[in-house]
């Protein structure tokens, strides 16, 4: 099933509209969580930063870039102390476009030019958030901004030619598709 899937993305990608990819045995994309729209944003950078990244991951050099075991939610933008998945997006598209996969000189390229989330945290939300497991004490600011990577800043980001935003039928239930 998982060669019908790629095969679907592969003509859907041909094609001017999205399309919708459920079948009994693909994984939730949305993980089971409620409370949340079933949407996705499917953003695209130019074809030669694609092409550098597909030859990252079959050359090993993509994993490079997951340089620390260190999860942090809010991660700020250009640390080398901790990641988190939008952290990483960011670092491959910065390391694919300079052809370069030292974690380090990623993280140089994104200090030249990328324009980080800015969250302001009110004391309640700051003391809450310290208690998070997925969130490193250590990293938080003691004053002003939290810098971090988010699906905003890398929308506006200007880094990826498409920007596709999907979301599920909500008149066709899913078993139906």
């Amino acid at each position: 099933m998982k060669r019908n899937l790629i095969a679907s993305l592969l003509l859907a990608s041909l094609s001017a509209a999205p399309a919708c990819f459920a079948t009994d045995d693909t994984v939730d994309f949305f993980y089971g969580q409620t409370g949340y729209e079933e949407n996705a944003l499917i953003m695209v950078p130019d074809a030669e930063t694609q092409k550098r990244i597909y030859e990252s991951v079959l050359t090993g050099d993509a994993w490079k870039l997951a340089f620390t075991p260190n999860y942090n939610l809010l991660s700020k933008y250009d640390s080398d102390t901790s990641l988190n998945c939008n952290k990483w997006i960011l670092m491959t598209i910065a390391a694919a476009r300079t052809h370069d996969f030292n974690p380090n000189h990623a993280l140089n390229e994104i200090r030249r030019g990328f324009e980080p989330a800015r969250l302001h945290l009110n004391f309640i939300e700051k003391q809450v958030v310290k208690h998070k497991p997925n969130v490193r004490r250590s990293e938080l600011p003691s004053h002003g901004a939290i810098q971090t990577v988010t699906p905003e800043s890398l929308y506006y980001s200007g880094l990826f030619t498409k920007r596709i935003f999907t979301v599920w039928p909500t008149s066709l239930p899913k078993q139906n598709l």
